[in-house]
């Protein structure tokens, strides 16, 4: 009944000192160790792998960030740039207006020295001017006294009145017809100033503002989709979340239906597992801790379909498998058990190191093929149950090769016809098992018990045929998972509505802000063109009027008639023509002169206040330059700090490069910004946290290769021992197999037709699955056979064993050895073969003490002188048989007083 790993393992004990044994344990365990190891190299490697895609796509995520950036940091280029910009052109500005400052000043020098001048001129002229009037007019006057001097100087005196009257009007007629046109220069001045304002009002950014505006209502557009698209999601999400939660909140209710049960069925196993709800709780609470799963106890994750499948479980199962925890590592095991000792509870605990995704042995084969003989499934198939439990109960029970008759259905007769190697089919009221007989495989018996109620397991049955409450976890499960998703993405799209409302309000107010530009500047057009018009009426009024300059002829006749006719008067007057109009003549010319001279001081006059004139408005021009000459220097100033605010002193080489790559003009240097800040503007970002999630990814990952690195150092370690252990122990292996081999076929010669034995090496180096086959033919058809208890009869099992046995004489070394009815089941004749071999092969030279254990003996065996037989006989006749008998034959002569009442007792 020894399996082949199992033989291998009892083989390399018998050896020697047993270090086979020893290695073979420490290749298993290194391979074990080494198969974790694969494993979380596995794992790392995937999760590096995992991570890199992510990083991958993170990269293509941060595109739009990183040009982002790169226009900011372009921008934050240009500002630099601008700033030294406005500085160094502030900085010619300010030495044209210093130049312009000291040119004025020169001016101004000059203008004082001529006005200094041109006031001095006239004052003496007048006085030597009016000296010589008086004089020729006292002399006109003495001249004119002999004859009516008065009525003559009234006449004349009246003439030469209206005549000075007439003079004084062409005077005032020269500075009217100054004043006009000196007030047409400044109105066409003011004109063409206001147009060159309406013209720069015009141009000034109108087309500019018009793009940005437009651009702004794009992105403003798009912004109104996203906002859409994102508010339809997150509806939508909404929705969801609030379906999940509505099916959770059903799912909780069905569950804690269903875990009431469980708990009732929990409460009544604690009745007498005391400590098995503080186990529950423990699992419950701690599957974080563990390294694999971890379910149970088992009372709490089994769901049986109906009422009767719940009793033949708990009629075929242990009462304390009920409160067994099932574990997938050995180190879980042990934190279990340390945690839960502390709390003083005893648990029980099993290690499954089974493939739990792998389907389960049905060596009986698919219940399906026998539902026409009443077969409804097979036990594992009644049950809903972890993975883990179901392999568990397989190995233990062979849960999937016993049958399950449906309700009402009594033919198991015909099952185990149909199918020999089952062994037990249960009914809804019996259980049927068949035993082969160990001696004679074609004896079988039939026993029959009748299927009692559960106790426990019925409390869990939940009679739904999907398994409820694992159905129910699981779709909670899944529930839970999908909220936390949607949850998640929920949370993911706060921020792009929070960007999207701040650069909707961003937006809104740069668009507010442009149009009342806008407005202004096409507010002040208007009142510059409404200007325009009105000084343009004006100006024309101004030269639809009459030059006063064209009455001067006019002006000019009437003072030649008037001082006609005062020589007239004059001429008539009785002798004293002569001397009369020589004075006159001389009075007027005097007059006249000193007229003229009086009209050149007057213009004189008007030349020194039009210097005086210039004069002021250069020390006003000075002034206003020199004013704006310090305003220049402070704003240098302040322009120099805010650069070297922006670069720091002195500029670094690198960004004199970049500076010396772009445009040197200011306008140039603002288009250039302002397209930079419209790109910037119109790339979106639609994922903010991809940059954080990237940085912690690239820190995850270098832990992951970290680790990878240190587990492959690891892994590469162990498999380096796990080859030196097996390079020591398989070569002893094979070699001693071989021999067994050769003493075992030899053997098996007298007794069967062929017997090998065979050393089973698994691929990939499962150590644990390596193992010995004994293969034997005992007929001249066929081929050599495992050997197989469901295959070989009794007696063919018991003779092979001992040969087996036989054969590792010659590699062993013991004191004694003892064989315990290894006779039972043979026929007569292998009996008796392989009783000479053994009597052979212990009577040989250097062989230990043998003994054999035998309820009874072929009759006429060949007994040599090395063999001593001992028979013990026992029963109430016994005594009467050992009185027959020599008292020293039986216990020696010097014990035979002491021995004659023990036997007359016996």
């Amino acid at each position: 009944r020894m399996k082949p790993i199992e033989l291998l393992k009892a083989t390399e004990m018998a050896i020697g000192d047993g270090n086979l044994y020893n290695l073979h344990e420490s290749l298993i365990k290194e391979k074990k160790d080494l198969d974790e190891k694969k494993k979380l190299v596995d794992m790392e490697g995937a999760a590096v792998a995992r991570h890199e895609e992510e990083l991958e796509e993170l990269e293509r995520a941060l595109g739009p960030m990183r040009e982002k950036k790169r226009l900011q940091e372009q921008m934050n280029v240009l500002k630099k740039h601008k700033a030294w910009r406005e500085h160094d052109e502030c900085v010619e500005e300010g030495k044209k207006d210093e130049e312009m400052l000291k040119k004025s000043m020169a001016t101004l020098k000059r203008l004082n020295k001529e006005a200094d001048s041109i006031a001095k001129g006239p004052v003496k002229v007048k006085s030597d001017q009016k000296k010589k009037a008086e004089q020729a007019k006292n002399t006109a006057a003495k001249e004119m006294g002999k004859h009516d001097v008065e009525k003559v100087n009234t006449d004349v005196g009246n003439h030469l009145t209206l005549a000075q009257g007439v003079h004084d009007q062409i005077q005032n007629l020269e500075e009217a017809s100054n004043q006009w046109k000196a007030k047409i220069r400044m109105m066409e001045n003011d004109v063409q100033n206001l147009k060159e304002t309406v013209e720069q009002l015009t141009h000034q950014n109108d087309a500019k503002i018009e793009r940005e505006i437009q651009m702004l209502d794009l992105q403003m557009k798009d912004l109104i989709n996203q906002e859409s698209t994102v508010a339809r999601s997150q509806r939508d999400l909404e929705d969801t979340r609030d379906k999940l939660q509505k099916n959770i909140r059903t799912l909780k209710d069905q569950l804690g239906k269903e875990n009431n049960k469980k708990y009732r069925a929990l409460n009544n196993l604690a009745k007498s597992r005391p400590g098995v709800r503080e186990i529950y709780d423990y699992v419950q609470k701690n599957r974080g801790r563990f390294k694999g799963q971890v379910v149970g106890p088992l009372v709490m994750e089994i769901d049986v379909r109906k009422k009767h499948y719940a009793s033949i479980l708990e009629q075929l199962l242990p009462f304390n498998w009920l409160s067994y925890v099932f574990v997938q590592y050995e180190s879980d095991m042990k934190l279990l058990k340390r945690e839960l000792e502390a709390r003083n509870i005893e648990p029980l605990i099993a290690v499954v190191e089974a493939d739990v995704n792998a389907p389960l042995n049905r060596t009986c084969g698919d219940s399906a093929k026998y539902a026409s003989l009443g077969v409804e499934a097979t036990l594992d198939e009644t049950f809903q149950a972890h993975p883990m439990i179901k392999h568990a109960l397989d190995n233990h029970f062979f849960i999937s090769s016993i049958f399950v008759m449906a309700e009402g259905q009594k033919g198991w007769q015909k099952v185990f016809d149909a199918n020999p190697k089952l062994q037990q089919v249960w009914t809804s009221e019996y259980q049927v098992r068949k035993t082969v007989s160990r001696y004679d495989a074609s004896n079988t018996t039939i026993s029959i018990t009748e299927l009692k109620d559960a106790r426990i397991l019925t409390a869990s049955s939940s009679g739904d045929a999907g398994g409820a409450c694992v159905r129910i976890k699981k779709e909670l499960d899944d529930r839970m998972a999908k909220l936390e998703r949607v949850q998640l993405e929920l949370n993911e799209l706060q921020p792009d509505i929070d960007r999207i409302k701040t650069h909707k309000s961003e937006i809104k107010a740069e668009r507010t802000k442009l149009a009342s530009a806008q407005s202004d500047s096409a507010q002040r057009l208007r009142n510059a063109k409404g200007s325009l018009s009105t000084k343009e009426k004006q100006l024309q009024m101004q030269k639809n009027r009459e030059d006063p300059l064209k009455k001067k002829d006019k002006l000019v006749h009437d003072l030649k008639l008037h001082l006609a006719k005062a020589l007239d008067k004059a001429v008539k007057m009785p002798n004293i023509v002569d001397k009369y109009k020589s004075a006159l003549l001389k009075h007027a010319t005097s007059d006249l002169a000193t007229k003229e001279l009086t009209e050149q001081i007057h213009v004189l006059g008007q030349k020194s206040k039009t210097k005086l004139k210039e004069r002021n408005d250069m020390a006003e021009l000075v002034d206003q330059l020199q004013e704006s000459v310090n305003r220049h220097r402070e704003h240098v100033e302040q322009l120099k700090k805010n650069a070297v605010e922006e670069t720091g002193l002195p500029i670094p080489e690198e960004l004199k490069q970049e500076f010396s790559l772009l445009p040197q003009d200011l306008r140039e240097i603002e288009e250039s910004l302002a397209e930079k800040k419209a790109q910037h503007d119109s790339i979106l970002i639609s994922d903010p946290g991809a940059q954080q999630r990237y940085e912690r990814i690239t820190e995850i990952l270098s832990t992951n290769k970290a680790r990878l690195a240190e587990h492959e150092e690891t892994y590469t370690a162990i498999s380096e021992k796990v080859e030196q252990l097996k390079q020591a122990w398989a070569p002893e292996v094979r070699s001693l197999v071989q021999q067994i081999n050769r003493n075992f076929s030899e053997a098996f010669k007298h007794v069967g037709i062929a017997g090998e034995v065979v050393f089973n090496e698994v691929d990939g180096d499962d150590f644990a699955k390596y193992s010995i086959d004994l293969r034997v033919k005992f007929r001249e058809e066929g081929q050599l056979i495992t050997l197989d208890s469901a295959y070989h009869s009794g007696g063919e099992s018991s003779t092979s064993t001992i040969l087996y046995l036989m054969a590792l004489q010659g590699v062993t070394t013991s004191p004694f050895r003892v064989v315990d009815e290894i006779n039972q089941g043979m026929d007569s004749i292998n009996e008796r073969s392989v009783f000479k071999l053994l009597a052979d092969a212990a009577t040989a030279p250097d062989t230990p003490q043998c003994f054999l254990l035998t309820p009874k003996l072929l009759p006429d065996l060949p007994f040599s002188e090395d063999v001593t037989v001992l028979q013990i006989m026992n029963g109430v006749h016994i005594g009467d048989i050992a009185n027959g008998f020599r008292q020293d034959c039986l216990l020696g002569e010097a014990r035979t007083a002491a021995a004659a009442p023990m036997v007359e007792a016996v």
